[in-house]
């Protein structure tokens, strides 16, 4: 003969197991949702190396007049010290997107050399020397995605701190920083700017504190 009270024991015990299943449930979930954002992440950062490796042979250059389109006159005028004759080049176009309204700065032109060796000659030159295109003084960087872009930029500060202080650091690719402490003595490379701040607090602040 079933009780009442054993009814209500079987019913307490039917929610306790629906109860731990659907927390197992829940976990399991979880566990799926971490694995897939994990793999996400995965594939947006080899998304963005394809993308750099893409770009790998590109310059970016600003102050570029509007108008101009022709990337060897660019060189043959800009780096005439460099090439007796402009290098072959791929590509050589306006960033996209829409042309600027009268007084504000050109869109980036993006120079594809089809030679990585000319590209490297060209930015390795353009770093040590004033460049001058049409009368105007051109910046060149590498041409990067957005997603690098945004990490590099994050060592600005520190870049700015070391820059004040006269000590030399590079920052290399990807996105890493190269400081050169007690002249070439002490070379050190940091993967984030928190550990370059660290750094820098020991090295230099800490030290002018004495």
């Amino acid at each position: 003969m079933v009780t009442a009270s054993s009814q209500d024991e079987n019913q307490d015990s039917e929610g306790n197991m629906d109860d731990c299943l659907s927390i197992t449930q829940l976990i399991a979930e979880l566990a799926k949702q971490h694995s897939l954002k994990a793999q996400n992440t995965l594939l947006l950062e080899r998304l963005d190396d394809l993308e750099n490796r893409l770009r790998r042979s590109n310059l970016r250059i600003l102050n570029v007049p509007e108008g101009s389109k022709d990337g060897k006159e660019l060189l043959a005028e800009a780096m005439a010290e460099v090439f007796t004759s402009p290098p072959p080049l791929d590509r050589a176009h306006r960033s996209l997107g829409l042309k600027p309204i009268a007084g504000r700065p050109a869109s980036a032109f993006v120079l594809c050399f089809h030679r990585y060796s000319d590209r490297e000659l060209a930015f390795r030159w353009a770093r040590q020397h004033e460049v001058k295109f049409k009368g105007n003084t051109l910046r060149v960087y590498p041409d990067l995605s957005a997603a690098l872009a945004k990490k590099r930029a994050t060592f600005n500060p520190v870049k700015q701190d070391l820059y004040q202080q006269g000590i030399r650091f590079r920052l290399l690719y990807p996105a890493r920083l190269k400081v050169m402490f007690k002249g070439d003595t002490c070379n050190l490379i940091f993967e984030t700017p928190d550990e370059a701040n660290d750094i820098y607090e020991k090295q230099v602040l800490d030290q002018k504190g004495k």
